[in-house]
C-alpha cells in the first residue's frame, strides 16, 4: 500500500478549502494515483477512524454503490480504477458534512 505524503495539517487545510469550494478542482486526486492524493488522505486520517465503513454512492450506470470496511480495500479499488476520483470526492464530502454538522449547530 502506498502512503500519502499529506500530513494531518495539510488534510485539515484541504478540508477548509473543500468547504469553501466543494466542487473544486480534482487536480490532486487523479484517477488511480494514490500518492499525494488529498482526498485519500482525508479518507484515511479523518473518515475511517470515525466511521466503521465507507459507502460510495454513485448511479447504477457507473457500477452502483460501493462499500468499504477498511482503507486498504478502498485504496486498491481506487488504484485499479474501479473507484473514480469524483465518486470518492463526492462521498467523502458527505461524510465530512456529517462530522461538521454538530459543530455548525453550536456556532449558529
Amino acid at each position: 500500500m502506498s502512503v500519502s505524503v499529506y500530513s494531518r495539517t495539510q488534510a485539515l487545510f484541504l478540508l477548509l478549502e473543500l468547504r469553501r469550494n466543494p466542487g473544486g478542482s480534482l487536480k490532486d486526486a487523479q484517477k488511480g494515483d494514490p500518492k499525494n492524493n488529498p482526498i485519500l488522505s482525508i479518507t484515511k486520517l479523518v473518515v475511517f477512524p470515525k466511521f466503521e465503513k465507507v459507502k460510495i454512492t454513485r448511479p447504477e450506470k457507473f457500477g452502483g454503490n460501493l462499500e468499504f470496511k477498511n482503507y486498504e480495500d478502498l485504496e486498491k479499488s481506487f488504484e485499479s480504477g474501479k473507484l473514480h476520483a469524483l465518486d470518492l470526492k463526492n462521498s467523502v464530502s458527505g461524510y465530512l458534512e456529517k462530522m461538521i454538522a454538530p459543530i455548525r449547530k453550536v456556532w449558529k
